[in-house]
């Protein structure tokens, strides 16, 4: 894996997605999102577009228990592991807050 033109990960695909923790977790709901229904969750928030949201966690468990506790009708949801852009964003942050 190369950022900014220096190699930060030379590893299989597997092993560079098994790097990041946690899993992805992708919801579907009845209506957009507003930003109350996923602040505070143990999660990062990768991406909300209208009904849909993806988010990372170590926790997904306990953030699929707050998001029902939350009143948000999930019509649809996906817990996968990481792939590899989750992968590399989390690599490359890493990489910029480096000395």
């Amino acid at each position: 894996m190369v950022d900014r033109g220096a190699v930060i990960a030379d590893a299989s695909p597997q092993e560079l997605k098994a790097r990041v923790p946690g899993k992805k977790i992708t919801l579907i709901a009845g209506r957009p999102f507003a930003p109350a229904d996923l602040d505070g969750l143990p999660a990062r928030v990768l991406n909300v577009s209208g009904e849909r949201a993806s988010l990372l966690s170590n926790e997904p468990a306990a953030v699929l228990r707050e998001v029902f506790r939350r009143g948000v009708d999930v019509v649809d949801l996906e817990v996968t592991g990481a792939d590899l852009e989750e992968a590399f964003l989390m690599l490359t942050r890493r990489a910029e807050g480096a000395p």
